[in-house]
Parts: structure tokens; sequence; C-alpha cells
């Protein structure tokens, strides 16, 4: 949501809900600046992320780029030597040593895209990682489900295209009724992919048609093989708007 609030920040309801989002996100962290997918207070025992940790530190450096000093950046540096995945040349999904419990091992080219995309916005050589996750992507079609994490392969393509760009072969997409959500990531991803203007009329006009209700992104547990989604009003508007913005500045 705060990032997806990028291009509204100077406006009043933004600047309440920023403000009180990195509060939340800096009572969170680690004295390593990890994030956890659950909040500390829970009872919930597992290792902290790096899709989470990455998202949050994509969210302050929009917001309140100060505070990722020298400092914190080599605790960020840390975490890249620590979870690269050897074989692969991504990194490992859980920040906690795969190799003496191979539970924690999991390599997941969308998760990693959402740490290109932080390195990107630090300069910093992203030629290993963007070359590894292309590789992968070269035995996948538009139908494969790439990331056990995240919903459908549309949100798979928003975060790959917000870090690879035109890179990326544009997919095909089918506008649906009444799914606003949806409709933003392909809005969004499009956009990442350079797509000519004249052709994402549509799906603008497609989310403004549509209730911004609630809607599954990503997975948030799986029980007895049956997985729950998590999503909500506000993360579905955050999506609707920063697609809408991007269109609206997009030449």
């Amino acid at each position: 949501i705060l990032s997806s609030l990028e291009n509204v920040s100077a406006e009043p309801t933004a600047k309440k809900i920023i403000r009180n989002g990195l509060q939340f996100l800096l009572r969170e962290k680690s004295r390593d600046w990890s994030w956890n997918y659950w909040p500390r207070s829970t009872n919930k025992k597992i290792p902290d992320d790096m899709d989470d940790t990455y998202t949050a530190l994509i969210a302050i450096h929009i917001h309140r780029p100060d505070l990722i000093t020298p400092a914190v950046l080599e605790k960020i540096r840390n975490h890249l030597r620590q979870t690269k995945h050897l074989l692969s040349g991504l990194h490992n999904t859980w920040m906690t040593d795969y190799r003496k419990n191979d539970i924690w091992e999991d390599v997941d080219i969308v998760i990693n895209s959402t740490i290109g995309f932080f390195m990107t916005r630090y300069g910093a050589n992203i030629s290993e990682l963007s070359t590894a996750i292309e590789v992968i992507l070269e035995k996948c079609d538009e139908s494969n489900h790439i990331s056990q994490y995240y919903l459908s392969s549309i949100t798979a393509w928003y975060f790959l295209s917000r870090f690879l760009g035109n890179r990326l072969r544009t997919p095909s997409f089918s506008i649906q009724k009444d799914t606003a959500l949806t409709t933003a990531l392909m809005l969004s991803t499009l956009i990442h992919l350079d797509t000519p203007k004249k052709k994402l009329k549509k799906y603008v006009l497609a989310i403004l048609d549509a209730p911004w209700n609630a809607q599954g992104l990503y997975v948030e547990s799986i029980k007895n093989n049956i997985p729950t989604y998590a999503g909500s009003e506000a993360l579905t508007a955050a999506f609707c708007i920063e697609a809408l913005l991007k269109y609206m500045l997009y030449e």
C-alpha cells in the first residue's frame, strides 16, 4: 500500500496513511532491519523473509530515504550475502540457513524481482540477478503459476515487470468483469513494458467501472492442501490508484 502511494504522497489523506504505515513498519523491524510476515506480537514462529523485508525497504526508501543510512545499507548487504543461493544465483526466501534445515530452502523469482527492484533504486549492479530470473522465465509460459506465494500469474507479472521492464515479453491479458485489482495489476504491468498508451484506455475504463472490492493477492496459509488468500479493500484501492496515476503520468 505504501509503495503504491508514491505519486500521491503530498495529498493530505495519503500523508496520514503513509505516516501511520511507516510507524508500523519501523516498530516491526528487527535490529538487523529485517521483517517477518506476521506481526512481532503474535506467537507464530517463522523466520524473517526477504519478501517482507524488501517490500518494507522499498516503502521506506520511497517515503523516508533518510532512514536508510550507510549503516543500514550494510545490514541490507548482509541479507543479500547470507541468503545467496549458490546453485541458482538467486536469493533464498527465508532468512535462515536452509542448509541446516531444508524445510526453509526456497527460491522464488517473484520475490527476487522485489529484491532486484529495491537494488535498482540504489543503482546497484543487478545484471546477475536479472539474468538468473530471465533464465528461469524462458522455461515458463504465461499459464505457469511461477510463484507459490502469489495468487495468479498476473500478480507475478506485475512484480517481474516492475523490475525487468521491457526486457520481458508482453503477456496476453483478458479483462474480466468486476476484477478491479487484477485489472489494475494488468495496467501497471503493461506500462512497465512500455505498451503504447492508446492500447491502455480499456483497462482504465474497466478499473473505473468495477467495484474496488477485496480480492486475494497472495497466499496467507495452506491447510489440508487448501490455500487461504489475503487481500483487502484498502489493498485493491492502493493498486488501482497506483495504476491510474501511472497511466496519467505515462507518455
